[in-house]
């Protein structure tokens, strides 16, 4: 092995701390006196995966110390309820200071990115952090006890310690959010297989069904697609079922609570802001997607999710038909779509290879030229979200604007308005050279200013091209402003991205009549 590797390193380390670990009296330690197996596996994982401070890794008795806080602090715990405890570990001055999160639970997936996002979102910077999965023996109390004693089971333990400074009551919300999060997990990965069978038996009835004002391509498409989610293409979050009926100009929208599986089951999730109006009336947007020849829908859920990654969740509404092909209901799915869908080429992925093929031919390009060519890389390249939400329509006409910015590229801005009436979505085109994090700070606060909104999100994409993009997601209340206006808005947006050599231009220009 190759000197100064980690490996030779932290094999080094490890059998210092694994010497000072067999002479400590408070070390976990087995009848016979040997250091408890457990513990020792867990002490080899600190050592090698571990990610903290430079400083740590040539210190064993600190890494040791960290170890054994970490085990006293899950002595007892019951089976499928967490251990979780925080303390204030405070130093020789504030450097050494910090706040240290101890968690030991059931082993499940989801737990290290669910509580590291968590900690990201309550704003505390990670000094030091190591999590490892143990094999331990508890009896029926919850207490560890030597292998035969009791049940053995795979716990996952997580160290964390963050910089201070603490507030006032900031370690009892921190508690609160971690065991809420643990347990949107938990529920989650235990209703994971009753909720792939709710999208096989969605699928399954789709396509039994055949209803009549659904063409057969788009028919074929949505099932397709819904299988792939079900081929482990989706991370299932939570499902509630809803059951709609007509009679005469009367329409009915009712929740089935027996159907709630995930983190559905608890009453108060909103998956949309606007299902129900303020009067508990069918809102218009939902009315008019269930009497639409949609059998299914893709867009974003109104809350975000605290398993994985902390993103807006993906809602896909599947309508539910009887044997004659009519509308009886919705199962709606919340979750998150895998990386694979949004790495994938969209000629790869159901539902969006047909829009994609619709919007080029709609365009008009002779097929294989260079304008078909460069429309399908823009709608290769183009936001994942964005594609599943727009319509052919749309698509085209944002990538025949997006061709023309290629050809002569400037600052533009193209808007599209959530059919729920909870955000903008504004894909903004810059120059290179005229991007920077203030700009993009301040095209947020203009966009957010016209729509009486806030910036929910945004995610700049650099690419090849002279132009920067910039994908802004802006939350807005039922009702808000129609904006300014297309032509307005990139008026005042290019505003913020001249410079002051574009004013000497113009002043230039206007002193010697343009030359």
């Amino acid at each position: 092995m190759a000197k100064g590797f980690h490996s030779s390193a932290d094999a080094r380390t490890l059998k210092k701390v694994l010497d000072l670990a067999r002479a400590l009296r408070d070390a976990p330690k087995t009848k016979q006196g040997d250091l408890d197996p457990a513990f020792a596996h867990y002490l080899e994982q600190l050592v090698r995966f571990a990610t903290g401070e430079d400083r740590y890794w040539d210190a064993p008795a600190s890494l040791l110390d960290r170890a054994v806080g970490a085990w006293k602090a899950s002595a007892k715990r019951k089976r499928k309820t967490p251990s979780i405890h925080f303390r204030l570990h405070k130093g020789a001055d504030w450097r050494d200071t910090r706040l240290v999160l101890e968690i030991a639970t059931d082993d499940m997936p989801f737990i290290v990115d669910s509580v590291t996002s968590a900690l990201a979102d309550a704003g505390k910077t990670v000094s030091f952090f190591v999590n490892a999965v143990v094999n331990v023996t508890r009896d029926a109390k919850g207490e560890r006890v030597g292998e035969g004693n009791g049940k053995t089971i795979a716990e996952s333990m997580i160290h964390a310690e963050m910089d201070p400074p603490v507030e006032d009551g900031e370690i009892s919300q921190l508690e609160e959010d971690i065991r809420a999060v643990l347990g949107d997990v938990a529920i989650a990965v235990a209703d994971f297989e009753p909720m792939r069978a709710r999208m096989k038996a969605a699928f399954e009835q789709l396509d039994r069904a055949r209803p009549k004002d659904v063409d057969k391509q788009t028919l074929a498409e949505s099932v397709e697609f819904l299988k792939k989610l079900w081929e482990n293409k989706f991370t299932f979050l939570g499902v509630r079922r809803y059951v709609f009926a007509t009679k005469g100009a009367k329409t009915s929208f009712a929740r089935d609570d027996a159907g709630d599986l995930g983190i559905l089951k608890d009453s108060a999730r909103r998956v949309l802001k606007t299902t129900f109006s303020d009067e508990g009336e069918l809102s218009p947007s939902v009315a008019a997607f269930m009497a639409s020849n949609e059998p299914l829908i893709i867009t974003k859920a109104n809350a975000r999710s605290t398993v994985h990654r902390r993103v807006h969740m993906d809602y896909i509404g599947v309508k539910t038909y009887d044997d004659k092909g009519k509308v009886t209901g919705e199962e709606r799915f919340v979750g998150l779509l895998t990386s694979d869908m949004y790495n994938r080429p969209a000629s790869d992925i159901p539902i969006l290879r047909v829009k994609e093929k619709k919007a080029v031919e709609a365009a008009g390009f002779r097929a294989g030229g260079h304008n078909a060519k460069a429309l399908v890389h823009i709608l290769e390249t183009f936001p994942r979200d964005e594609m599943f939400q727009s319509d052919i329509a749309t698509l085209r006409e944002t990538a025949l604007g997006i061709l023309r910015l290629y050809k002569r590229p400037r600052t533009k801005v193209f808007l599209r308005r959530d059919r729920f009436d909870r955000f903008i979505s504004a894909l903004v085109y810059v120059p290179r050279d005229r991007f920077s994090s203030s700009v993009r700070e301040a095209i947020g606060d203009t966009l957010s200013a016209a729509f009486e909104g806030y910036v929910a999100a945004f995610n700049p994409h650099f690419g090849e091209a002279a132009l920067v993009r910039v994908h802004y997601i802006i939350g807005i209340r039922p009702g808000a402003p129609e904006g300014p206006g297309i032509a307005e808005l990139t008026r005042r947006i290019r505003e913020i991205t001249r410079n002051w050599s574009d004013g000497l231009l113009d002043a230039l220009r206007a002193a010697h009549e343009g030359a």
